[in-house]
């Protein structure tokens, strides 16, 4: 490893440190804020790496991690990225959108992503995958999207999102997921989701575009992707 790569190398595993850390800061204030705040059975993780909590939920930590992405906001989210995705970087046999996939066996935090990528990370993880897609647009000049909850006033958003992805696309409902089978429909989804675009073109400002679900009908292409 020449003197280059170590320099990046030593770069990127710092940048997945502060991610991790800045997860673990942040969902401790979560915490005190809600037991200072809230009352009664709804809660509301406003901050912090993991999924947003809007009501308890009965769904173990650990299957969050497997939900899959439906036909259908696969299908819009290509649509609006232009051009067809190459790669799923977060998938496993039965819930992969693309022929060519990382599953969990590959580290795909430390592989550089084929161009037009897309990912659905896994819940525990969405940092950590948010720092390297930032990695690829910057590092390898690649693009691609990925598909987040839509939790723009909280602090991992200002600092992984806004200001390093190129378009945050934001439909006007919510979109359902899969269990891990890929087939079944999951049930009591609360929260919204988004896609998130990364380019290498990108300049200094995340732009914001409102669509409806089923825009795969209208084919529309993304303005931040030439065709």
């Amino acid at each position: 490893m020449n003197k280059l790569w170590k320099v990046f190398y030593v770069r990127v595993v710092l940048a997945l440190s502060m991610a991790m850390n800045l997860d673990s800061r942040v969902n401790a204030q979560a915490v005190n804020h809600q037991n200072q705040n809230i009352k009664g059975s709804v809660k509301s993780q406003s901050i912090g790496g993991k999924m947003p909590i809007l009501i308890n939920s009965s769904t173990k930590k650990a299957e969050k991690n497997y939900w899959a992405t439906t036909p259908e906001c696969f299908a819009d989210a290509q649509a609006l990225y232009g051009r067809k995705f190459k790669i799923d970087v977060a998938a496993t046999q039965l819930t992969k959108k693309c022929s060519v996939f990382f599953s969990e066996h590959e580290n795909a935090l430390i592989t550089p992503w084929l161009d037009d990528w897309w990912c659905n990370p896994p819940f525990d993880s969405k940092l950590a995958f948010l720092t390297w897609a930032y990695v690829q647009k910057s590092f390898f000049k690649t693009s691609g999207m990925m598909l987040i909850p839509f939790e723009p006033c909280t602090g991992w958003w200002e600092q992984y999102v806004e200001g390093k992805a190129s378009v945050v696309y934001e439909p006007d409902g919510r979109y359902p997921f899969l269990e891990s089978d890929g087939k079944t429909k999951k049930s009591g989804v609360n929260f919204a989701s988004c896609f998130v675009l990364f380019t290498p073109t990108y300049t200094n400002e995340t732009l914001r575009v409102r669509f409806k679900r089923g825009i795969r009908s209208t084919n529309s292409i993304n303005i931040g992707v030439a065709a």
